[in-house]
């Protein structure tokens, strides 16, 4: 009888299809997701991170809470550095002697001027030859490959004042021989 009703025309019901789930497949397993792994990833690397803070901090911190934190989370390490590199001005005077009235009474004033202007010449040479010394290792070296020139604006020496010589350069200067003493050490 049933196949009566379907050949006068009465439309079967239609059977239920299961539907596919978009994340399981014909044996039951979920489609991959990376979102999982990542998760696993960061979570590990914080836990690495609270377990090496609490080692190298004595206890004291799970969360580089205390004052020496490393150097990729202090702020300074982020912050750009000012790069005086391209101004090589003033840089002679880390080559010059310090000035020190006892050691320079031993001169007349004209003996002192001579004295500070052939100072300052070896001076300038000096630098040259250092800049030259490191230009020259540079550019010979495989390692470093030239990524090109610095461009500065017209007149810039005219606008930016001579930097100041650094601490450590300023502390590298000597006294000034005194005439006599000058093969001694």
């Amino acid at each position: 009888m049933a196949d009566d009703k379907n050949s006068r025309g009465a439309v079967a019901a239609p059977s239920k299809k299961k539907k596919k789930s978009k994340k399981a497949n014909d044996d039951g397993a979920e489609e991959y997701s990376p979102w999982l792994d990542i998760l696993r990833v960061i979570s590990f690397l914080a836990l690495a991170s609270c377990a090496l803070s609490y080692l190298i901090s004595n206890g004291e911190s799970f969360f580089w809470g205390f004052k020496n934190k490393p150097w990729y989370l202090k702020v300074d390490y982020w912050k750009s550095k000012l790069d005086r590199t391209p101004d090589m001005r003033g840089v002679e005077d880390m080559f010059l002697p310090l000035d020190d009235p006892e050691v320079d009474r031993h001169w007349s004033y004209d003996e002192m001027q001579k004295k500070m202007a052939e100072e300052r010449a070896e001076a300038h040479r000096m630098v040259e030859q250092t800049l030259k010394h490191w230009v020259d290792f540079f550019s010979k070296s495989d390692k470093y490959i030239k990524v090109g020139r610095v461009k500065r604006e017209e007149g810039w020496l005219d606008k930016a004042k001579p930097p100041k010589l650094c601490e450590q350069a300023a502390k590298g200067r000597v006294k000034r021989k005194i005439p006599g003493q000058e093969e001694q050490k």
